[in-house]
């Protein structure tokens, strides 16, 4: 198991570090390109809804992004851990993979998007604000 951990303002400038990141990582555990797409996009909407929270708190500036690759022989997790609290909001009730309710927020869509393309997506508020985001490295596992 290695671990890797970047911390970056929380700023939208600073994605493409993300992004790029994520594809090192997924690149040397041998994942399909369309799954490193996934995480890439997965990572990046976490990391936007975490920014987004941070200037609504009015931390945009000050606040940072804590962010960890943690690369398994089965999977690969990148946690975001957010500054504050309620960056990450659940998907409200009725938000199923069927379909959107016309009244879906723009933070239960990006979350519906990582639940989308993750096999896992585990979401802690117990200290601070952090989501899980789970991508096998066997294609044949199941969600």
């Amino acid at each position: 198991m290695s671990e890797v951990h970047l911390q970056i303002p929380a700023q939208a400038d600073f994605l493409e570090l993300v992004r790029l990141t994520v594809y090192g990582i997924a690149s040397r555990l041998n994942l399909a390109y369309e799954d490193i797409e996934d995480l890439k996009v997965a990572v990046s909407e976490a990391c936007n809804q975490a920014i987004l929270h941070a200037g609504l708190s009015g931390n945009a500036v000050s606040g940072e992004l804590g962010i960890r690759f943690d690369a398994r022989t089965e999977a690969l997790a990148v946690t975001v851990k957010a500054p504050g609290a309620g960056a990450f909001l659940p998907v409200p009730a009725g938000l199923t993979e069927a379909g959107l309710p016309a009244e879906a927020s723009t933070a239960s869509l990006g979350f519906y998007l990582m639940k989308a393309l993750m096999d896992e997506v585990e979401v802690d508020a117990q200290h601070g604000m952090e989501v899980t985001l789970i991508k096998y490295t066997n294609t044949n596992t199941t969600k």
